[in-house]
């Protein structure tokens, strides 16, 4: 093997020590952030469970809105590219949320997370398949993917409880927190290297945000098993976590359960 091919394949492999701990400080910051929010909405900002409940809507609509052009994204500008958006945008949207002086603005800051983390979806485990293809190892991808999904899990569990911590002493400390965990994504994703790098141009035509959205309505209705998959693999999972969203931490609240123990309602 040449030396010119042994570089690349090393900075290949340096990525993937990289993502985890891009993945475990990503975990962090939103364990961080998930244990407190409507704790946080309730109790500094004085407002009901309804209207907790509307702050979020805009939420997802800007995360499913934002699916498809933030992919595109990072298949014509990269997966680093991508990654840096998406984490930038978590990390100040996440203490903005908490500092922002008026409901609009908390409003504007989650929108503003919900599409930051729709750069970061996909664009994270393309990257790393990438370049577990380009080292040549493509075989080890379930290994390792399945050790970051882990990580990510011990590392948003861990969020979690220092969550409860942080917001017995004072309830903004944990998005503050959450803020600067994402923020430490960000250093790390500027480090990746990133895989299509090293690609041949190719040169078939993109094609435009109209085309690609046409072509998947079109699937779904020439094939209505995948319809429905789609459809169950999405409402079934949203519907239990928005559940557990809204109505775990309150009650835990209305039961008498302190702050600090509240974290292990998530």
């Amino acid at each position: 093997m040449s030396s010119a091919t042994v570089q690349p394949n090393r900075q290949y492999a340096s990525n993937i020590p990289k993502y985890y701990v891009y993945t475990a400080f990503k975990g962090f910051g939103f364990g961080l952030f998930t244990a407190m929010w409507l704790i946080y909405l309730q109790q500094q900002r004085g407002l009901t469970l309804s209207q907790a409940t509307l702050i979020d809507v805009p939420f997802w609509i800007a995360a499913a809105a934002g699916e498809i052009p933030t992919g595109i994204v990072a298949d014509l500008f990269g997966r680093k590219t991508s990654l840096i958006i998406g984490a930038g945008m978590a990390g100040i949207s996440a203490i903005s949320w908490a500092l922002a002086p008026t409901l609009p603005l908390i409003i504007l800051a989650y929108v503003f997370m919900a599409l930051g983390i729709t750069f970061l979806s996909g664009a994270e485990d393309a990257l790393l398949y990438e370049s577990i293809q380009m080292m040549g190892h493509g075989e080890d991808y379930t290994r390792l993917v399945g050790r970051t999904g882990a990580l990510l899990l011990g590392a948003t569990a861990l969020g979690n409880v220092v969550s409860g911590l942080l917001g017995s002493v004072n309830l903004l400390l944990p998005f503050v927190g959450a803020g600067l965990s994402l923020i430490a994504t960000l250093v790390i994703a500027l480090t990746f290297y990133e895989p299509r790098s090293e690609r041949k141009a190719d040169d078939t035509p993109q094609k435009s945000y109209r085309q690609i959205v046409r072509e998947s309505f079109s699937i779904m209705r020439q094939r209505p098993r995948l319809r429905y998959a789609i459809l169950f693999l999405t409402l079934i999972p949203l519907a239990s976590f928005m559940m557990e969203t809204f109505f775990v931490q309150p009650q835990s609240i209305a039961l008498g359960v302190s702050v600090w123990w509240s974290w292990q309602s998530n």
